[in-house]
């Protein structure tokens, strides 16, 4: 419930709710995906209760709740990861290179991101330009709001997860 998270105080049990939420959101989509594809595609309004949501609505939901889950960036690069691999990840995931909550989160998110790619028409323009050296990739004009493409999504996520790792050296 959205309301649990808007009253967490603690901003690291709230990043890895909006995490859990996404994931959630996503997996119930995926699992139901036969009965919700049936539906009507919704009006301005999303109803309160899930159940009800079209899947252009769970995918916009799920990506919103993945994107604030790393709203605090700066706040989660200063959290170790190491006590709370057993709520991010499998155990059969090996990631050591994984050393904070911030980068547990992203890639978290960017699994979900970029399996969502095959489900709309990318613009590989976009991602060609990607594919140079940090400095120009880090230096592209990449920013997220409602209207974003999953591509842009996932582009944006990589260039802060960069910056972050260049960073931290």
């Amino acid at each position: 419930n959205e309301q649990i998270a808007a009253t967490q105080k603690d901003p690291v049990a709230n990043a890895i709710w909006h995490s859990c939420m996404g994931q959630f959101l996503s997996e119930y989509c995926d699992g139901n995906r036969y009965r919700i594809s049936e539906r009507t595609q919704l009006a301005e309004e999303t109803p309160a209760d899930f159940k009800e949501w079209d899947l252009k609505t769970f995918q916009r939901r799920a990506r919103e709740e993945y994107l604030a889950s790393l709203e605090n960036a700066q706040m989660l690069q200063a959290v170790d990861a190491k006590g709370y691999s057993e709520l991010l990840y499998n155990k059969s995931d090996n990631k050591p290179y994984i050393r904070t909550l911030y980068e547990a989160l992203a890639y978290h998110a960017l699994t979900y991101f970029s399996s969502q790619l095959r489900n709309e028409r990318a613009d590989l323009s976009l991602a060609g330009d990607a594919l140079w050296h940090n400095d120009q990739f880090l230096r592209m004009p990449l920013h997220v709001t409602e209207n974003s493409t999953m591509m842009q999504t996932v582009l944006f996520v990589y260039q802060e997860l960069t910056r972050h790792y260049l960073n931290r050296g």
